[in-house]
């Protein structure tokens, strides 16, 4: 997803000051992959928004959660990928089922 530079600071305006989970995973999605030349890729701040997400039990955010946790070979965290996949699994997340049952 590309967002402009006025685009993102909406974005983040809007998720600090709402806890709509929604605006919280696209605005991780954005830090995960960066933007454009304003905006580098920044996995800290990906999962920060993809956690507070996760944490209203939104499984969207919980399936990119767990597959950052997966896949990342600085974060990686099997237990908690498991944990975040089951939940989002748990809520029938195709994506998370897909990728609990390859784990398995």
């Amino acid at each position: 997803m590309y967002v402009s530079e006025d685009q993102f600071k909406e974005m983040l305006e809007n998720a600090k000051k709402s806890n709509d989970p929604v605006n919280q995973t696209n605005l991780g999605f954005v830090y995960f992959n960066g933007s454009g030349s304003f905006l580098r890729q920044n996995f800290a701040q990906a999962i920060y928004w993809y956690r507070k997400a996760a944490e209203q039990e939104y499984a969207d955010a919980q399936y990119k959660l767990g597959l950052i946790y997966l896949t990342s070979k600085k974060n990686y965290d099997l237990d908690d990928a498991i944990k975040y996949l089951e939940k989002a699994a748990n809520k029938d997340d195709e994506n998370a089922n897909l990728l609990l049952g390859t784990i398995y």
